[in-house]
Order: structure tokens, then C-alpha cells, then sequence
């Protein structure tokens, strides 16, 4: 049809930027049978929806309407267990499943799922960062014809 719903695709950009919302959509499936567990709906935008390997612990992005970004983590039955305000870009869960880790605003932050404590990027990242400065000041070394 030649109609337009109130955040219709085709002005998706306009609509955007007038700050329209419209009802968004997720599905858990489960893996193995295509069975639907459960529809997640929202009054804003959903960025992101992870579940860890054995289905115990869902996260989910959402940004509902009017409000900042919320990271939300379910239980196995799809009830609450945290929320906060400090938003995410992208989840995902550990092999293990016992850490999500997301990124909000260009850090990287890793959440124990048992005690729901945070680490950041830095203390993550510390021994990686080590290794980059030393493989770096190699390079310059290399640079300066002081590589042997």
C-alpha cells in the first residue's frame, strides 16, 4: 500500500530526527527446536540482545522512549535480576557465560554475572596495552636504525 505509518522506512531518517518511536521487536529462539521462548517488545529501540550459551541469563540494550540507554539482564525465566543506566553499543556474553561485556561510550567494561561488579577497558585491557607501548617503542627503535 501507498500509505505511511508514523515512522514509516521511508522517512526512517526524518522520523528519526524528530524523535519518533515506534514499538521494536525481538525474538529469543530457542537454537534447537525454532521454538520462540519469548518476545521482547519495546516503546524505543533495542541495540542489542545477547543470551549466554546454556539460555540462564539474557542481556538486552534498549533505549526506551524519552530515556537514555539501559542494559537489562533476565534470568532463564525472564524475570529482571539488573538494570542500570549506563547504557551499551554492543553485549556479549563469555564462553563461560559468567561475564557480559559491553561497550558504552568507548570503553569496554566486563560485568561478573554472580556479583554484577564492573571492570573497565583499562583494567581489561592493562596487559594488552603493555605489549602494544613495548611493540611500538621496537618499531621507533627500528625506525632510528637502532633495531639489531
Amino acid at each position: 500500500p501507498n500509505h505511511r505509518t508514523p515512522c514509516s522506512k521511508r522517512g526512517l531518517f526524518q522520523d528519526r530526527a524528530r524523535g519518533c518511536q515506534q514499538r521494536r521487536w525481538r525474538q529469543i529462539v530457542d537454537g534447537n527446536t525454532g521454538q520462540v521462548l519469548q518476545q521482547l517488545g519495546f516503546g524505543g529501540y533495542i541495540f542489542g540482545l545477547a543470551a549466554n550459551k546454556d539460555a540462564s541469563r539474557y542481556a538486552i540494550c534498549v533505549e526506551p522512549a524519552g530515556f537514555g540507554g539501559f542494559l537489562i539482564i533476565l534470568d532463564s525465566s525472564f524475570n529482571e535480576i539488573y538494570q542500570d543506566q549506563s547504557g551499551c553499543i554492543g553485549i556479549a556474553f563469555s564462553t563461560d557465560g559468567n561475564t557480559l561485556y559491553r561497550d558504552v561510550g568507548g570503553n569496554t567494561q566486563a560485568m561478573d554475572l554472580t556479583t554484577f561488579s564492573i571492570k573497565t577497558h583499562d583494567e581489561l585491557l592493562q596487559p594488552t596495552i603493555q605489549w602494544i607501548r613495548h611493540a611500538m617503542a621496537g618499531r621507533r627503535r627500528h625506525r632510528r636504525g637502532l633495531w639489531t
